[in-house]
């Protein structure tokens, strides 16, 4: 109050109140650019370290052979072995593995410094740090009379991963299904691309302070998941894993009941989440009898029934065992079929409806593969799930 509205003054200020330090915080945009400089250089430090190391590693090779041919002729008597060659020989060979030593250990060095870079230039491009997600504002979705409330959608695609293995599809199966969500059934959405653990809890929570309680939301994760077993355990936990997630390490790998917890305290009405991830079914309910309703239109007695009731529900790409990933040019086993029951259809389509023309769907395109992939659906793992329905309503 009495002062012009400045954002990096205010950030500095909560900076120091925090115990940061004295240091000046650079905006997102000033920071990538002061990363990208520094990565470039790094890069190009790296690359001629490369072919220094390479070129002196066969120079080295050429010298030992050299010595060992003159070696031989020494032992041998033979004409032709000259001693001051031979010592002049190992010399050079003592010298340059000196010299290979010293330039291995700093390209040693500089790969350390790239990687550290990665890392802090995916968490700055990220932009986890500042302004919350707006969502754009949508009209509430009545058709026939039936008033289904405003949707939502957050699509996260983690395919880059610093140290787990590349995915090839995420990214392009989040942007499609936007693109489907947005155009075709009116969702105001949100896509979060190679996502840090602090990115897609501070994002779900963001979700929470803008959606009410008769509006729906979507949640797609597509990335690597896994599971956590321990001795002094007897429950096998699920994990969505975010771009810097560690092989053996989950102090920052996502615990499915901390996203039960998020949907659980969400006001929305019904809540459906898409996972296509390995071991993304430890995300439902043990116990869980659902009855899976055909294809085809409903009643408007019945879409109030699904309406009138909370509905927490996951649909996974492959229960609790490992999933196919896309290739370079197309998407996902599980995503591609997901897209295509999305566009093709022009109807009310429920949640059960939809997975049922999954469940079949990715079967067949799955069968290829050593393993058919065979998806779930579940309510929420404690969630709060009361037996409402999630509807897919196009806007034509």
């Amino acid at each position: 109050m009495g002062v012009d509205k400045n954002i990096t003054t205010a950030l500095n200020w909560y900076r120091k109140a925090s115990g940061i330090g004295d240091d000046e915080l650079m905006l997102s945009s000033d920071a990538q650019k002061e990363l990208a400089s520094t990565r470039e250089k790094l890069n190009a430090q790296l690359a001629s370290a490369k072919v220094q190391t390479d070129f002196l590693q066969k120079q080295i090779a050429g010298l030992k052979g050299e010595v060992e041919k003159q070696t031989r002729l020494a032992e041998q008597k033979q004409n032709g072995a000259d001693p001051k060659e031979l010592e002049f020989a190992r010399q050079e060979v003592a010298a340059l593995t000196e010299l290979y030593e010293k330039a291995l250990n700093e390209r040693k060095s500089l790969e350390e410094q790239v990687g550290g870079m990665e890392i802090a230039y995916r968490k700055f491009s990220s932009d986890e740090f500042l302004a919350p997600k707006i969502l754009d504002k949508v009209e509430t979705r009545v058709a026939k009379d039936v008033n289904f409330g405003r949707y939502f959608a957050l699509i996260i695609g983690n395919q880059d991963y610093v140290f787990l293995d590349d995915l090839r599809s995420p990214i392009q199966d989040g942007k499609r299904l936007q693109q489907i969500l947005e155009q075709k059934y009116g969702f105001s959405t949100l896509l979060v691309s190679n996502a840090s653990e602090k990115n897609i809890l501070n994002t779900i929570n963001d979700f929470y302070e803008q959606i009410g309680e008769n509006d729906n939301l979507l949640i797609y994760y597509a990335g690597h998941g896994n599971i956590s077993r321990s001795d002094q355990s007897r429950t096998e936990r699920g994990y969505w894993l975010p771009v810097d997630a560690g092989k053996d390490n989950i102090s920052n790998w996502i615990n499915n009941s901390v996203i039960s917890d998020h949907l659980d305290r969400m006001r929305a009405r019904s809540v459906l989440v898409i996972s296509d991830s390995c071991y993304a079914g430890y995300l439902g309910s043990e116990k869980s009898p659902f009855l899976f309703g055909v294809s085809g239109s409903q009643s408007d007695k019945a879409i109030q029934a699904g309406l009138s009731r909370r509905a927490r529900v996951v649909i996974s790409s492959g229960g609790v065992k490992p999933v196919l990933d896309g290739s370079n040019k197309t998407h996902s086993v599980f995503a591609s079929a997901l897209i295509d029951a999305l566009d093709q259809n022009q109807d009310t389509l429920r949640d059960s409806s939809l997975f049922a023309q999954l469940s079949v769907n990715v079967r067949k395109r799955s069968e290829h593969a050593e393993e058919v992939q065979i998806p779930e659906m579940k309510p929420v793992r404690e969630a709060g799930h009361e037996g409402g329905t999630f509807y897919f309503v196009p806007v034509n």
